[in-house]
């Protein structure tokens, strides 16, 4: 491994610890790709409409209009792309360690649709909340929208949109496997009160037959494991439950952490 990419490694690893969150650029994913995400836009303008009326809740379905797997829409994480993983020195492992937990996977995409609002402080886009999944990319166009909280004073920060990038953040499987080394933080969407904004997350998940579980590379006598085992498709589901049935409270992994 070059010098180049330890010190890459070293800052992805460095905003992983401190936000949860870095944003890619120069990531080699042709642009014409990136407009095609506009593709799917016109389902929201359909005439008759009327879905901007409600809200979709009371079924255990994959938010939005997406219900396919990602595998089969697009592909993602499989040719030219995936022979160019590294071994991972921020967490000491080797490109073939987490590629097992990815077979059969269970990832997803979304499509979001925010109307612009002249008054966005009164409407909800997306409320606080933390991705179920290993990794999260997210495609957004250069509207701003995006906030993050910050860790060491409870603020919420926004992210300002960088043309031709994606947004990456930790998930709750992450935090598992790495022991609260990376951690996955809390964040929002919030509409504009000018312009429509569109974003395309893609959630990579493992597959659901994954035991979720602090990997045994970084749990020793100093540190030892702080989550029990647990499917990671038992915890996806249960976190789709908790989202729609809405029960008045928020699921966090951090709810299951070992009693130190």
């Amino acid at each position: 491994m070059g010098e180049a990419v330890e010190d890459l490694a070293a800052k992805i690893g460095e905003a992983c610890r401190t936000w949860g969150f870095f944003s890619v650029i120069n990531h080699g994913v042709p642009l014409a790709s990136e407009k095609n995400h506009g593709g799917g836009t016109g389902i929201f303008r359909i005439a008759g409409g009327g879905e901007e009326e409600g809200e979709q809740r009371g079924t255990i379905t994959l938010q939005g209009f997406i219900t396919m797997s990602i595998a089969k829409t697009l592909r993602i994480g499989k040719g030219r792309h995936a022979k160019n993983t590294v071994e991972h020195p921020q967490l000491r492992l080797t490109p073939e360690r987490l590629h097992g937990y990815f077979e059969n996977q269970a990832s997803f995409a979304r499509l979001n649709y925010y109307p612009p609002c002249p008054k966005p402080e009164l409407v909800l886009g997306t409320g606080g909340h933390k991705d179920p999944s290993a990794l999260t990319v997210l495609a957004q166009e250069d509207v701003e929208g995006l906030d993050v909280l910050r860790k060491s004073d409870g603020a919420w920060v926004r992210v300002k949109p960088v043309p031709d990038s994606f947004v990456i953040n930790v998930g709750d499987v992450l935090q598992v496997w790495s022991n609260d080394l990376y951690e996955s933080v809390e964040h929002r969407a919030e509409v504009n009160a000018e312009t429509e904004r569109y974003s395309i997350p893609i959630f990579f998940h493992p597959s659901h037959d994954v035991t979720m579980k602090p990997l045994d590379e970084l749990v020793d006598e100093q540190s030892p494991a702080k989550y029990p085992e647990y499917k990671a498709g038992k915890w996806l589901n249960l976190r789709m439950y908790n989202n729609y049935k809405k029960h008045g409270f928020y699921m966090r992994m951090t709810d299951y952490k070992v009693a130190a």
